[in-house]
């Protein structure tokens, strides 16, 4: 169940869940977040796991890069 946000987390979402669409080249060239600190942040405001790593396989990332950004 996700919490309730503020609104700073509210802004950390929507960049968490465009870095998740990102190819990890076009995230480092953008700054912010990397894919595992969107992952970090993501499980902390309450997403399970499936539905990262479905967001991830959605965007078109291998299992071997969802394996690299989920652990």
């Amino acid at each position: 169940m996700q919490k309730t946000l503020s609104i700073p987390e509210t802004h950390q979402k929507k960049i968490a869940l465009s870095t998740l669409k990102m190819h990890e080249v076009g995230a480092r060239i953008m700054g912010g977040m990397d894919h595992r600190q969107a992952v970090t942040f993501l499980r902390s405001i309450g997403y399970m796991d499936e539905g990262i790593r479905a967001k991830l396989t959605e965007a078109g990332h291998d299992a071997e890069a969802i394996k690299r950004f989920m652990d």
